[in-house]
């Protein structure tokens, strides 16, 4: 993510003179994540990370993100603070994007398989973690950051005051999919295309679920925009740190909550891939224990909804990126195209 790795990035020179580093050395890259590959760095202040931002790839729309990861930090939420410049900007002009440096969370994310080892074998899991997203979302409705709040309705997460034009870019994504031609054949590329009629068919469902009426008195507030395993750093304290704020964005609390922590089986083949109400009850019960205003009976009527959306929206990011793919991902993709699609199969809207 920088000079050394890409060129149109800022030189480490250049990154110690702006960020006032007397030391500055890389590490190593950090895994994880379709989109971004941060770079820890060693300074003379500490570990920090440095990455691109491509999502909020202005200083405007940084700033919104910086703006309330700091302030939530300084609020309690255990989240990576940003560093600002020795001029106090939030991010540096890089090609496509901003780039920024962030303070370093010591800790460890799940895997798909230790995620379901641990709600299994943790009594009270997501009970507890309903209510520390709660905890989370209370805090976010207090910050009033300046920047630009509006994220572009093509990147995640799905935004239900634009469905019809997501659903327009989803169409248009999987006609240049069937239209394409790649040079070998890809296995995810045929299982999204073989799902396609019945992917249509839940969009028709999300959409008749999502309508005005349906939507009439959701709140809509700030909030982190990809709550998911891959995002939440166990830290050798005990607590659950929020990363990766990228898409961070004025949206529904609701939606926000379910993010992908329930009905996602490791794509090993040794879970079954099923719809689990169970989890669901659970986890919201934690949450409504702790929320401040209480859920509508609107947000609780739109829950399998937003469970199914979140399905979607997993599809809708592995079709950005299946032309691609290299081969050891490709199969791998092609498998959890199929679970997603098996799994809203399983949720009923009514």
């Amino acid at each position: 993510m920088i000079a050394d790795k890409q060129r149109d990035q800022p030189s480490l020179e250049q990154v110690a003179r702006l960020y006032g580093f007397r030391e500055l050395r890389v590490e190593r890259e950090l895994t994880g994540g379709m989109f971004a590959r941060p770079i820890v760095v060693q300074t003379d202040r500490g570990t920090f990370v440095q990455r691109v931002h491509r999502f909020r790839n202005t200083e405007p729309a940084f700033r919104f993100q910086a703006e309330v990861t700091n302030a939530a930090s300084r609020l309690g939420v255990v989240c990576p603070r940003i560093e600002p410049t020795c001029d106090g900007a939030w991010c540096v002009d890089a090609a496509g994007g901003v780039v920024a440096v962030h303070e370093f969370l010591e800790g460890t994310c799940d895997s798909w398989a230790e995620w379901q080892d641990r709600k299994r074998d943790q009594r009270d899991f997501l009970h507890d973690l309903g209510r520390l997203v709660a905890r989370l979302h209370d805090t976010l409705r207090r910050i009033e950051p300046r920047g630009d709040a509006r994220l572009d309705y093509q990147l995640p997460p799905i935004q239900f005051g634009q469905l019809e034009r997501t659903r327009s870019a989803w169409q248009r994504g999987m006609e240049k999919l069937r239209t394409t031609k790649t040079k070998s054949e890809k296995h995810s590329r045929e299982a999204m295309l073989s799902f396609e009629a019945r992917i249509e068919k839940f969009w028709d469902m999300l959409m008749g679920a999502c309508s005005d009426n349906a939507l009439a008195g959701v709140r809509a507030q700030i909030v982190h925009g990809d709550v998911s395993p891959v995002n939440i750093v166990f830290t050798p304290t005990g607590d659950m740190a929020f990363i990766d704020w990228d898409c961070v964005h004025i949206g529904h609390r609701v939606y926000d909550a379910l993010g992908d922590v329930l009905n996602r089986a490791p794509h090993d083949g040794e879970a079954p891939t099923m719809f689990s109400r169970e989890e669901v009850v659970e986890y919201l019960e934690g949450y409504e224990s702790k929320i401040a205003e209480p859920l509508t009976n609107n947000e609780k009527r739109l829950v399998p909804a937003f469970c199914l959306a979140r399905q979607l929206e997993d599809l809708r990011q592995r079709l950005r990126v299946i032309p691609d793919l290299v081969p050891s991902q490709d199969a791998i993709y092609a498998q959890l195209i199929a679970m997603r699609v098996e799994t809203m199969e399983q949720i009923e809207l009514n």
